[in-house]
C-alpha cells in the first residue's frame, strides 16, 4: 500500500493512493463530521471515525485519486446570504439614486440645449 499527499490545505487535502488490495485509508487529521466529504475517484465515500479521534475510509484495490473536502452548510449558506444581501444592496442604490440621476441628466439637456440656441 502506499499513499501520497498531493496537496493539503485548511478546507482540501488530495491523495493518491495505491493498493493491491481493500485497505483502511487513515488520515492523522481530527474527525469532525460537520462538512467534511470525502471522494475516492470523484464518487463520495463515508468517512469513520479511527481510534476516537481520527479520519478514515476504506479505500478499494488500485490506483486512486483520494479528496477530503470541507464544504459545511453554514458556508453554503452565508455565501447565499452573501450575494443577496450585496444584489439587494446594489438595488437600493440604484433605486435611492435614480432620482438624481435622472435630475443630472435633465439638467445636462438643458444646458446643452441652452448653448445650442
Amino acid at each position: 500500500f502506499e499513499a501520497n499527499i498531493t496537496d493539503y490545505q485548511p478546507n482540501l487535502i488530495r491523495a493518491t493512493a495505491n493498493s493491491d488490495q481493500q485497505t483502511l485509508l487513515v488520515l492523522s487529521e481530527m474527525y469532525y463530521p460537520e462538512g467534511w466529504q470525502a471522494f475516492v475517484g470523484g464518487t463520495e465515500t463515508e468517512i469513520f471515525k479511527t481510534n476516537h479521534v481520527l479520519r478514515s475510509i476504506v479505500l478499494p484495490a488500485g490506483q486512486h485519486l483520494v479528496e477530503f473536502r470541507l464544504e459545511p452548510r453554514s458556508y453554503s449558506a452565508s455565501l447565499y446570504t452573501k450575494g443577496t444581501s450585496i444584489g439587494i444592496v446594489y438595488v437600493l442604490l440604484v433605486l435611492g439614486l435614480s432620482p438624481h440621476i435622472r435630475r443630472f441628466l435633465a439638467g445636462k439637456r438643458e444646458k446643452s440645449t441652452r448653448a445650442i440656441e
